[in-house]
């Protein structure tokens, strides 16, 4: 019995470590697929457009995904875009803040945490999010549409639906937003710009134009 128990242990153990080099490999292997060049368009294109509601000694409060504690490329080249391109052109008061986040419970920033970040926001500051906005009651949207900041937010896939971003665009919650086109372009071809990449699968809604937008999926 004793050598029968001695071999079950023995291939545990084994498992265990095959288990663990695995998930080494696999968290850590390259990832050849992984093109880098649509996540830096979108990080930025969405500096360009934050450039124009930052006041002259403004604050941008950037909110991405953790991509240091974790391996997240996408975020990783999107911020690094988006600061350079601010850093290009003389704007380095950018406030980092990495959130963690449970990928099987949450995508984006609970309501409390969005509404004390527009609320630390002072004149002439803007809030960008690359996480998706909550949903809003009446009253909380209330409450935000009278900050003083002004915020941009990346609102992929379903989200317009979801957190209701039409109102949140026409109550001045959200002041500009980049979202799925309902209709992809072709991809770039090679050699082309930021903005090309991004024309490709995004858009920018604002209060003025949102109601001439088709809907998204």
């Amino acid at each position: 019995m004793m050598g029968n128990s001695r071999g079950i242990n023995i291939a545990a153990a084994t498992v265990i470590v095959v288990s663990v080099i695995w998930l080494a490999w696999f968290f850590r292997a390259p990832r050849p697929d992984f093109d880098v060049r649509p996540h830096r368009a979108l990080g930025q294109v969405m500096a360009e457009e934050t450039l124009p509601l930052l006041g002259a000694n403004g604050r941008v409060i950037l909110f991405i995904r953790d991509y240091q504690s974790f391996d997240v490329p996408a975020a990783k080249s999107q911020a690094e875009a988006f600061c350079s391109a601010l850093q290009a052109v003389g704007k380095t008061a950018i406030i980092t803040n990495l959130i963690k986040l449970d990928p099987l419970r949450s995508t984006g920033l609970t309501a409390d945490a969005f509404l004390d970040a527009i609320r630390r926001a002072k004149s002439g500051d803007v809030v960008v999010l690359f996480l998706r906005p909550p949903e809003l009651s009446t009253s909380q949207m209330q409450v935000a549409a009278r900050q003083a900041g002004r915020v941009v937010a990346l609102c992929t896939g379903s989200t317009p639906r979801q957190i209701a971003l039409r109102e949140m665009l026409s109550q001045g919650v959200i002041h500009k937003a980049v979202v799925n086109r309902a209709w992809q372009k072709p991809a770039p071809t090679e050699g082309a710009t930021a903005r090309q990449w991004f024309d490709a699968w995004y858009e920018v809604w604002t209060k003025e134009n949102v109601a001439g937008t088709a809907s998204n999926p």
